[in-house]
């Protein structure tokens, strides 16, 4: 298989990192597990008033975009989620220690659009993009009420569109590029994809509401990122574990400008028109404090970001106990494969191993002040 490690010429991944510290201690129940970082905005702006929230906890981000997560809890990763009320959700899945803090610095997407609609009637809302890729929502009358399912007189509707070739989609894409679907039998799938779209509902006072009954989403198709399929999978994100699961298809429909694919949903999230590949990679990085050690010493918390130079997918996680991650890619190669940590030197791959299905790379990532480069 043909791999390429173009380590430094490569966009900056949302940065992931694990800091020193002394570690909590204690068996059971682990007390002050910590997730610090950034949270940007495409340009790289920091993001006031961000939540931060996991397991209970939750804190937020100050002027500098920076926060402080403390959570109890005994899980060695946790589903972190980001948002606000002017800027769309995120989810991360990050490895925890109880003697390292983790570091997660992510970049958020601002709401496309808001508008004050009556829920009594149907309405349409359509974002308001400058290049025409404007996504789309149909709700029926009465199709906003409150999360008991009470009626509303006012409600607001925010839209956001998220399509290829966009400033930062890789890297501000709402969580990883892995899917679970029927299709495919239940397991895990590198996804493809095509654009996304996100609703919320909100009453008149900026109180979360919710769907009832149906809506119709259509995901516009740039012409340099058009599948040209007659039906494409349609995924929606669950924030609980930070996965994308298949729903239904969305069909497409050449009678708009630009072209779009329509599909009809029961609920509100993230969601993503992708494919995925008939069979994947798994990419298997070890990240190593010095190959040259004896035994190898692992690096806890490096990210390791996968981009392939085809299609909109990016693979991106970061490394256990053991400095090990398995990211699953869609073939073909080549791939641009990089590790990073705070306080590191990127010294990059130091082996490269393929078998049937898989990538076995071993990483080196240098502490600051140990050797040259």
């Amino acid at each position: 298989m043909t791999m390429r490690f173009c380590l430094r010429a490569l966009a900056p991944f949302a940065a992931l990192a694990v800091l020193s510290s002394v570690g909590c201690g204690g068996g059971g129940t682990t007390p002050g597990l910590r997730v610090l970082g950034k949270v940007s905005d495409p340009s790289g702006a920091p993001v006031k008033g961000v939540t931060v929230s996991a397991a209970g906890a939750s804190a937020i981000t100050d002027a500098a975009g920076r926060y402080d997560l403390r959570v109890t809890s005994a899980a060695s990763e946790l589903v972190v989620t980001f948002g606000s009320a002017s800027y769309n959700q995120c989810v991360s899945v990050v490895p925890v220690s109880e003697t390292s803090n983790t570091e997660q610095n992510v970049t958020l997407l601002p709401v496309s659009r808001q508008a004050s609609v009556d829920p009594v009637n149907a309405t349409i809302v359509k974002d308001d993009r400058a290049d025409g890729n404007n996504a789309l929502v149909a709700l029926p009358a009465g199709g906003i009420v409150t999360p008991t399912g009470s009626s509303l007189n006012t409600a607001k509707v925010k839209i956001t569109t998220w399509v290829p070739g966009d400033v930062a989609y890789l890297e501000s894409f709402p969580a990883q590029y892995v899917g679970v679907s029927s299709r495919a039998a239940g397991e895990k799938v590198p996804l493809i994809t095509y654009g996304a779209v996100n609703v919320t509902l909100e009453d008149g006072a900026g109180q979360p509401a919710k769907l009832a009954g149906t809506a119709t989403l259509r995901f516009p198709v740039s012409t340099s990122n058009d599948p040209a399929l007659p039906t494409i999978p349609l995924w929606y994100l669950d924030t609980d574990t930070g996965v994308w699961v298949s729903d239904s298809d969305a069909v497409r429909d050449e009678t708009t400008t630009p072209v779009t694919y329509k599909a009809e949903v029961n609920h509100f999230s993230w969601w993503v028109i992708a494919v995925f590949p008939s069979s994947s990679v798994t990419i298997r990085v070890r990240v190593v404090r010095d190959p040259a050690d004896s035994p190898l010493v692992p690096v806890f918390g490096a990210q390791v970001g996968v981009r392939r130079e085809r299609g909109a997918w990016q693979g991106r996680g970061a490394t256990n106990a053991n400095g090990q991650v398995s990211i699953i890619a869609p073939p073909p190669g080549p791939y641009d494969i990089r590790a990073q940590k705070t306080e590191y030197f990127d010294e990059g791959p130091t082996s490269v191993v393929t078998s049937p299905g898989y990538v076995d790379v071993q990483y080196w990532l240098r502490p600051l002040g140990t050797g040259a480069s």
